[in-house]
């Protein structure tokens, strides 16, 4: 270690103000600051701690985490972190908000998909029970959860309560939505529908 380096870090050990090393530095120990180091290009196996504001950087601006491939960041605890396995983003132990709302979670591996849209049975008389196929544009893997719901018919509003719809014969690929009318007249049936499975 030079003149300069070793002085810096003789001022880094007494002082809590800022420190720039300009030299390489490598050192199997710790390093402690109570407000910011201005380094490039070195090397720490110990910890490094942080009591002020800190960047580490591998392009200005930018938090790097690597090892090989792989990254972990840590928040807060060991058993609290983020990482990238190489294959799947990780974020164990507890549940991630998304604009304060819980996101899906799917099975381990596994990515979950949602596919909706909508359905009409065309015009049916009167006592009449019609099916309509409904083919999935995502991929599901296992068969998905299915909600179908009434969304309007043509007639009078006042009519949906004497109307069904339903969904059945649920495979990976559709299913099948099914249409009662027993308003008393001819009606088209809309209804809206969404899916829920793993991809």
């Amino acid at each position: 270690m030079n003149t300069y380096l070793s002085a810096e870090m003789d001022y880094l050990k007494g002082n809590a103000g800022p420190v720039s090393i300009s030299d390489a530095l490598s050192t199997a120990g710790s390093i402690t600051s109570g407000s910011y180091i201005v380094s490039t290009n070195n090397t720490v196996s110990g910890a490094v701690v942080f009591a002020g504001p800190t960047n580490l950087s591998a392009t200005t601006g930018d938090l790097s985490a690597n090892r090989g491939g792989t990254g972990y960041v840590f928040l807060g605890a060991t058993n609290r972190w983020i990482n990238y396995d190489g294959t799947n983003y990780n974020l164990p132990g507890t549940n991630l908000l998304v604009n304060g709302q819980p996101s899906v979670r799917g099975a381990t591996g596994a990515q979950t998909l949602i596919d909706a849209g909508n359905v009409n049975s065309g015009s049916i008389a009167n006592g009449t029970t019609v099916n309509a196929g409904v083919t999935f544009d995502k991929a599901f893997t296992s068969t998905p959860t299915v909600v179908i719901s009434l969304q309007t018919i043509s007639g009078a509003l006042n009519q949906t309560h004497l109307v069904s719809v339903t969904a059945s014969s649920i495979t990976t690929s559709g299913f099948t939505a099914g249409f009662n009318n027993q308003s008393g007249g001819t009606q088209t049936i809309f209804a809206s529908w969404i899916a829920l499975g793993q991809g």
